[in-house]
């Protein structure tokens, strides 16, 4: 029992000695990085994919217009 204790003890000192606080720092660390948002990068990444959402829709639209145009009930058949 006497041991069970002791060992206890050990393994909770050396946890909050070397363990704790590298955990500690790396948490915080890691809530830095997300704090810190967007590279360039993403931020150039996302604009492309913004233009290319707005062409795909610009083509849909186009598309619509001319099933519109040449089948004008194609849409009641969805």
């Amino acid at each position: 029992m006497f041991w069970t204790i002791v060992m206890l003890s050990i393994s909770a000192f050396i946890f909050c000695l070397l363990v704790l606080p590298f955990w500690l720092y790396m948490h915080y660390k890691s809530k830095q990085q997300i704090g810190v948002g967007l590279t360039m990068e993403d931020k150039a990444k996302i604009q492309q994919l913004n233009e290319q959402a707005k062409a795909l829709r610009h083509r849909v639209e186009q598309l619509e217009a001319l099933l519109d145009y040449r089948q004008p009930d194609w849409r009641k058949s969805q």
